[in-house]
């Protein structure tokens, strides 16, 4: 449990985990002794607040919370909000047509149905890393800020939805990787090897280069034309806006990279 300020705000607040449920709550004073005491209260009747007060949510349906969710003021488009209501809605509703399955309770979102999912795609092929990536999908649905918006629509959960949230995901057994920085010695041996290699072959001289010194990823390099080359600040450089498919996906700022060496 953790007791702070976060930045921007003038009171204490609290958070922590609660049978799969991430708890957020203001504690509405700055004297942090008081807020001790407020959290440690919030922390003990966690049970009775979030679950066993939210009694009738066997009854509520899958229609009911699809309506809830796509109205819910949340961090996402409308379209991610069905792409992930609908992954909820297969794995815990598995070979029912929609129509039928939007008038299931939730009562069917349970560890078993989880598990059920888990070893049909598993039968189908599908890697261990993509499963659970359905698996993060569908449990959005019930996440912080949904869960606040169903509460302010009077909708309940069940009480046992917890089990469904606390369900692990499957192993990955894909290699974990991360950054590591190559080392300098490397990077001095490249570039040496690299002043030869322009007069031997200059078509790979040059896409070596574009990917050494400017960073450009490999579909960078393939799509580069002559129109992107312009003159800033005096030097030559290469201006990534020109690439449309960069411009749609990340709506580049005006930023160039030069060089000169070239």
């Amino acid at each position: 449990m953790r007791v702070y300020v976060p930045k921007g705000r003038k009171s204490f607040y609290v958070r922590f985990k609660f049978r799969g449920l991430s708890i957020f709550e203001s504690l509405r004073t700055a004297e942090k002794a008081v807020a001790k005491r407020r959290a440690q209260n919030i922390y003990d009747t966690a049970q009775e607040r979030y679950f066993e007060g939210h009694r009738g949510g066997e009854k509520t349906t899958f229609e009911q919370i699809e309506t809830a969710y796509t109205i819910a003021p949340l961090d996402c488009s409308v379209a991610a909000k069905r792409h992930n209501f609908s992954i909820l809605l297969r794995m815990c509703c598995p070979g029912m047509e929609r129509a039928a399955a939007l008038k299931q309770t939730l009562t069917r979102c349970t560890a078993a149905a989880i598990q059920q999912y888990q070893a049909a795609q598993l039968a189908r092929g599908r890697p261990a890393g993509s499963i659970n990536s359905d698996l993060r999908q569908a449990r959005s649905v019930f996440s912080r800020h949904a869960r606040q918006a169903y509460e302010a629509s009077k909708i309940n959960l069940p009480g046992d939805i917890h089990t469904f949230l606390e369900q692990p995901g499957l192993r990955d057994r894909r290699q974990k990787t991360g950054y590591v920085p190559i080392p300098r010695e490397a990077l001095a041996a490249l570039d040496d090897a690299l002043i030869g290699l322009r007069h031997r072959n200059r078509d790979m001289w040059l896409v070596i280069t574009l990917m050494r010194n400017l960073g450009m990823r490999n579909g960078e390099v393939y799509r580069a034309t002559g129109s992107q080359l312009v003159r800033h600040q005096g030097q030559l450089a290469i201006d990534l806006r020109n690439n449309a498919e960069a411009t749609i996906k990340n709506e580049l700022e005006n930023k160039t990279w030069g060089f000169e060496h070239l």
